[in-house]
């Protein structure tokens, strides 16, 4: 059985522009965006990744690559069931990594570029209240849906900032979900990036 979102590989022409893979690759410039600034090194993502700790989080630099971050991809990766991104659903690799503090975490990989890392229930390394002041207000706050379970406004998209929460808006104490990328546009998060978390029931035969 496959995940949410996943399809087998097969080939397919991905749906967005040169324009749009750069920008969602790091080609974009965060700007002035709140929240303390921490130094854009490989070694500095992959210790906040590991901890949890996004506070001063600016995106996934555009020359940190899976393997820095993450050790050696498994050989068979490519044979591996893919996931779909975005309101485009670009295939990409599904890495399923052993990374502790969160439930299935995932790597995606296109074109064999890391373009996305998201886990469930991420225990953080601070409380909730403290990220969410540094990241400021959302661009963009979607509604998602959490297996089965529809929940309105709960995608808080901080492009700039290369992260997107996903939390419950009648009890934000916590993040349910969280998802980290290159700096980027609202716009292209949506068409390219944004995972699709919800499940579909099947009928009953």
């Amino acid at each position: 059985m496959l995940a949410a979102g996943c399809t087998r590989p097969a080939s397919s022409d991905i749906g967005h522009s040169g324009n749009d893979v750069a920008v969602a690759y790091g080609a974009h410039d965060a700007g002035a965006t709140p929240g303390k600034a921490l130094p854009m090194d490989c070694s500095t993502i992959k210790k906040q990744l590991a901890t949890r700790d996004f506070v001063g989080w600016r995106g996934i630099p555009a020359n940190c690559d899976a393997a820095e971050l993450f050790g050696p991809p498994p050989a068979d990766l490519a044979s591996r069931p893919r996931r779909n991104l975005g309101d485009e659903f670009v295939p990409a690799q599904l890495w399923l990594l052993d990374l502790p503090g969160y439930y299935r975490p995932i790597a995606s990989l296109v074109d064999g570029k890391l373009v996305l890392f998201d886990g469930m229930n991420p225990e953080l390394a601070g409380p909730f209240a403290t990220l969410r002041d540094d990241l400021g207000a959302p661009a963009g706050r979607l509604d998602w849906e959490r297996g089965t379970l529809k929940i309105s406004g709960g995608e808080w998209v901080y492009p700039e900032r290369g992260i997107t929460l996903f939390v419950d808006p009648d009890a934000t104490n916590t993040a349910l979900h969280v998802a980290v990328y290159h700096a980027t546009t609202l716009d292209v998060y949506r068409r390219t990036l944004r995972p699709h978390l919800g499940k579909r029931l099947l009928p009953k035969r």
